[in-house]
């Protein structure tokens, strides 16, 4: 409770009418339902609903606004330097600004248990305790990640719509639980062991709440300009190819390293995106490098620079195995192309990739760096492909026209002299760079 940030919140949210007005309708609402006796599991539905709709999608709502108020209000540089730790101020935002949603689900979670329910199928029978688990532990879920939504919009300088994040919570939880209700085989085989659905559904939430929450801590610390060294995201890449590689039960070397390249690959997109990509944030990367101080250098390295040298070191691992993967071919994706060959030549278009939103970002239009380099990719990926003859198309694009080459060295050469190209437009603006501020 020795949280000023907590305290704050508190005194926010948990007013006294709030104190007063929430028990008194929520008892008027349960005691009128519990006067039907023909449907004995309608109460139970209904708190049910009131807490998805209190605790997991309003709740969340809070737990967005509780950081993008800040940047509206513009009183968020004035906490970022208040003495409070990145811990502090995290977890007192992120349970202080949801308490009055906790305060309506409470009750809500009291009545889910001690009344009847109603049988969600024939094949499924569920214990109250088990729903009540699910409903705390999507909640917590769904607003860590709302919250560190946030954090990662204000460090990005984004504005993003509340509706947004509200819209993709409201169709995570329709998946969610149509895969935890909606099936005929309630038994979930996971590396070959046999779980309850719903109870392996219930512990895969409480190990992605889990990694939520670190993200947020790690974001804030980032918000906060306190340099850490990047492997958190990488922990999390080599989780989430452990986690999907259960399923299907084919945990080989060669599987786990391509699945983790997939991953790698996407989030090394999404880092490069949401980093920090101005002129000060660059010269604090580079120069520990320069200086040979590792230790300084890895934290002020972004954990996407990680994940694309994890991405090369990834792909020999991919050889490892004779086997096809139960869930993809790992030798033979594509008419017979290696997916080690394949896996080369994304790492080199994707270097390319984050090279001309690096050029666009040190440019004099900064602000519009993402949308032109959107419309590059746009012309080198789909347009000149598709409008141009296989032969000139595949100068531009040579990943999805390579079987129709035949060797596997002309179309990395091809993606090598992608990455070579932007290097060097890099390296000369970084020169230009150098010259200005020297004069």
């Amino acid at each position: 409770m020795n949280n000023p940030e907590f305290k704050r919140n508190l005194w926010l949210e948990l007013t006294s009418h709030r104190l007063i007005a929430a028990p008194v309708i929520l008892s008027l609402i349960f005691f009128v339902l519990m006067q039907n006796e023909n449907d004995a599991g309608f109460t139970h539905s209904a708190a049910l609903a009131i807490f998805v709709i209190s605790s997991i999608l309003w709740g969340s709502h809070l737990a967005f606004a509780s950081v993008s108020d800040e940047l509206q209000n513009r009183t968020w540089d004035n906490q970022r330097m208040s003495a409070l730790s990145p811990f502090k101020l995290a977890w007192g935002k992120l349970f202080g600004a949801t308490a009055f949603a906790w305060y309506i689900g409470v009750p809500c979670i009291i009545v889910v248990l001690l009344t009847t329910s109603k049988a969600y199928s024939s094949s499924i029978q569920l214990s109250n305790m088990s729903v009540v688990i699910s409903l705390v532990l999507g909640a917590l879920f769904a607003q860590a990640l709302a919250f560190v939504s946030a954090l990662i919009a204000a460090k990005s300088n984004v504005a993003v719509p509340r509706g947004v994040s509200l819209l993709f919570l409201f169709v995570l939880i329709t998946v969610v639980a149509q895969i935890m209700f909606n099936t005929r085989n309630p038994i979930q085989t996971w590396y070959g062991q046999n779980f309850t659905r719903f109870d392996f559904i219930n512990a895969s939430l409480l190990a992605f709440t889990a990694w939520t929450w670190l993200a947020c801590y790690r974001v804030m610390q980032s918000a906060l300009q306190i340099k850490v060294k990047p492997w958190a995201m990488l922990g999390f890449v080599l989780f989430c190819a452990f986690y999907v590689l259960g399923f299907y039960n084919a945990l080989t070397m060669g599987n786990f390293a391509s699945l983790a390249f997939v991953f790698a690959v996407f989030m090394t997109y999404l880092g490069a995106l949401t980093e920090k990509r101005d002129l000060v944030s660059v010269r604090r990367c580079i120069n520990p490098w320069i200086a040979r101080t590792p230790a300084k250098a890895f934290k002020e390295t972004p954990y996407f620079f990680i994940l694309a040298v994890f991405c090369f070191i990834a792909l020999p691992f991919t050889l490892l195995d004779t086997s096809v993967s139960t869930l993809y071919s790992a030798k033979s994706m594509r008419n017979g192309q290696s997916f080690t060959i394949i896996g080369l030549m994304s790492v080199l278009l994707m270097l390319r990739d984050i090279g001309l939103l690096y050029f666009f970002s040190l440019n004099k239009k900064p602000q519009r760096a993402v949308t032109t380099t959107v419309f590059y990719m746009i012309l080198l990926y789909v347009l000149f492909p598709l409008l141009l003859p296989k032969t000139l198309g595949f100068i531009f694009f040579p990943l999805i026209l390579a079987p129709s080459v035949g060797e596997f060295g002309v179309p990395v050469l091809v993606g090598l002299v992608h990455f070579l190209v932007v290097a060097g437009l890099l390296y000369r603006q970084h020169l230009g760079m150098n010259k200005s501020l020297a004069s």
